[in-house]
């Protein structure tokens, strides 16, 4: 059951209106029943609404208490659930329209300044932006109506923010330039300098960082994600492109548009992201490489150099401490017994 303390109810689902925007059949279910929440399919009970779009949760559907269940005619196969079923292509995709159909994700923006925020007298910003507690507004700043600046965030000087941003609190953004619509939580560092360094007679020289970061239209960056502005070119992510928690993202990376980038992933400087490009969690990007459009990249993957469009790389599965020696040691007698050790 969501609870409505942190997400209130929008307006109420029927089966009916679940069915037709999925452009499903309904099956056992009344049409005029009311959905009331949603819910993993493992905890549902009356009234919620789940999604199956993965096999190994196939064996939940026939016993599941929910209230509707969206899953594929192909898993559906062989089953007789009980409960009401809405059979779709694509229920995930369902649950979550009809999702933000039935509660609010989002606290509405409302327009204003925080008495305990500061904002300097030259900034710009919108009478329809609000400005939380304890958040900095710097010199020449740009703030677009309906964005919200969430508590304790530091906007620097000059920086351009868009209309219909979500800026989670304790964020930092300098040198950067933020679109339309985008969703920036918590803890998110835009435009810090990126590591550059070179060897002089005296020790190790700061490499100048003149760039800037431009953050596209409805963006995602997730908690504590850190992106770099650039050294000789701007530091871009694209148009609807989405990151995890904790990504790190180096100077002059280029990410293009409608890529997925899961958490803890760190992508060295003067990499491109082509459009379209998938990467798994925990993986590593070489720095100077191109990642072609609609690549994949699974979890705990070392990519060192560049992939071809469409290429699906994947790391080594997990071995055993055992299995990981026997591997050395056949490694060691094959360089030995070629002369190469």
């Amino acid at each position: 059951m969501t609870d409505t303390r942190f997400f209130p109810k929008m307006q109420p689902l029927t089966l009916a209106d679940v069915a037709a925007m999925a452009e499903g059949e309904l099956i056992n279910g009344d049409p005029a029943t009311e959905i009331t929440g949603v819910s993993a399919v493992e905890d549902a009970g009356p009234g919620d609404m789940v999604s199956v779009h993965n096999r190994r949760y196939k064996r939940f559907i026939e016993n599941s208490q929910a209230g509707v269940i969206l899953t594929t005619p192909d898993l559906l196969k062989g089953l007789s659930p009980q409960c009401p079923v809405i059979a779709c292509d694509q229920p995930y995709l369902i649950f979550a329209l009809a999702g933000a159909k039935l509660f609010v994700e989002w606290p509405e923006v409302v327009p204003g300044v925080h008495p305990r925020a500061i904002v300097d007298e030259s900034a710009k910003v919108d009478p329809g932006a609000m400005i939380c507690a304890g958040a900095v507004v710097g010199a020449n700043v740009e703030i677009g109506a309906g964005t919200k600046i969430g508590a304790n965030t530091v906007i620097e000087d000059n920086v351009i923010i868009g209309k219909g941003n979500w800026i989670g609190a304790n964020s930092s953004i300098s040198y950067a330039i933020v679109g339309d619509n985008n969703l920036i939580h918590s803890n998110v560092s835009l435009g810090n300098r990126g590591y550059g360094f070179t060897a002089g007679p005296t020790g190790i020289v700061n490499l100048p960082q003149y760039g800037r970061v431009i953050i596209g239209n409805g963006v995602e960056l997730g908690a504590g994600t850190v992106v770099d502005r650039g050294s000789v070119r701007d530091t871009t992510v694209g148009d609807q492109s989405k990151l995890g928690a904790m990504v790190s993202v180096g100077h002059n990376v280029q990410i293009g548009r409608l890529c997925t980038i899961v958490s803890q992933v760190g992508i060295a400087g003067s990499t491109t992201v082509e459009d379209m490009v998938m990467i798994g969690g925990h993986a590593g990007i070489n720095g100077h490489i191109t990642l072609k459009q609609g690549s994949k990249v699974g979890p705990f993957t070392p990519i060192l150099r560049s992939t071809r469009p469409g290429q699906e790389v994947l790391s080594y599965p997990p071995l055993t401490a055992r299995e990981q020696l026997r591997r050395h040691e056949n490694i060691t007698k094959l360089l030995e017994r070629e002369g190469l050790a």
